[in-house]
């Protein structure tokens, strides 16, 4: 991964310095609210004032830092608003063992006017479409945690570029600039994993507010899994269970269920990871069969 940002300078001299980031990281978030000068010697130290402060720190030479590329190839623009809710959903599902490099990534499918964001770890997927101005053919894997930190710092509009060899990709937004390699590998097809009507037993709409308040009793007892029974009628309604060597809870939540009946075990943290970050939460229940 690579990170270029530019910000605003009075310059009275061009200069090059190369400075460890960890402590030019603590050096600098304790310094006031107020202007930082830096100086350089010429000899790879880099001095830091701001009011009474006054650092000195040992850099190195600015030669043995790595050449950066630019990334040329097809492009697209993204609202950073739309885009960072995107990426922190799907993120999610993402797998957080290094010994799956392509399942600890996020997929990058664009085909025609639509972006496919999708993740999944092997127990849950995530997927999410975002609408493009502009069509386009292409398929990348970027590291899942590499993007979740990126959203963090993106401002109104996102410039994306893939390089023409598929090895690189590019995101610029006000005066940043990131470039991450992408991930070599094939994300698994998730077609067959997808739910249609026709295998469609229950339908479940509730607000993801009401369903959270009754699923957060399982901190309290330290249940890793939460039940779920589905039951039609008017109004329809949600009982959730819990149980663990702590204590039962058993909460019902006003619904709108159409279809038959259903009961589906699910795991704790997963729901609560979901349920932070949407409004309305509809649930798509098959057969065991399907």
């Amino acid at each position: 991964t690579t990170l270029l940002y530019s910000i605003p300078a009075e310059m009275e001299e061009e200069g090059i310095a190369c400075i460890p980031a960890k402590a030019l990281l603590g050096v600098v978030e304790n310094f006031p609210n107020s202007t930082v000068s830096i100086y350089t010697d010429g000899a790879f130290s880099v001095s830091l004032r701001c009011e009474k402060n006054k650092i000195k720190l040992q850099g190195y030479n600015p030669q043995d830092f790595p050449l950066i590329t630019e990334v040329t190839g097809p492009h697209f623009e993204l609202q950073a608003n739309t885009f960072t809710k995107a990426v922190t959903r799907v993120a999610l599902s993402a797998a957080k063992e290094e010994s799956r490099p392509v399942l600890m990534s996020i997929e990058f499918r664009a085909k025609g006017s639509n972006l496919n964001l999708i993740a999944g770890d092997g127990f849950r997927l995530s997927h999410e479409v975002i609408g493009l101005n502009d069509n386009l053919d292409l398929c990348a894997l970027i590291p899942a945690q590499s993007l979740s930190n990126l959203v963090k710092l993106l401002k109104d509009t996102v410039r994306v570029t893939v390089e023409d060899k598929m090895s690189k990709i590019s995101f610029e937004s006000d005066g940043l600039l990131m470039i991450f390699q992408l991930i070599s590998g094939q994300f698994p097809d998730i077609t067959p994993l997808q739910l249609g009507e026709k295998n469609m037993k229950t339908r479940v709409k509730i607000g993801s507010s009401s369903l959270l308040r009754a699923c957060k009793i399982s901190s309290a007892l330290s249940c890793d899994k939460v039940e779920l029974l589905c039951r039609p009628g008017e109004p329809g309604e949600i009982v959730v269970n819990m149980s663990s060597e702590t204590g039962f809870s058993e909460t019902e939540v006003e619904a709108d269920v159409q279809g038959e009946s259903q009961k589906v075990c699910l795991n704790a943290n997963y729901l609560h990871e979901v349920l932070r970050y949407v409004d309305q939460v509809e649930i798509l229940v098959t057969s065991p069969r399907d």
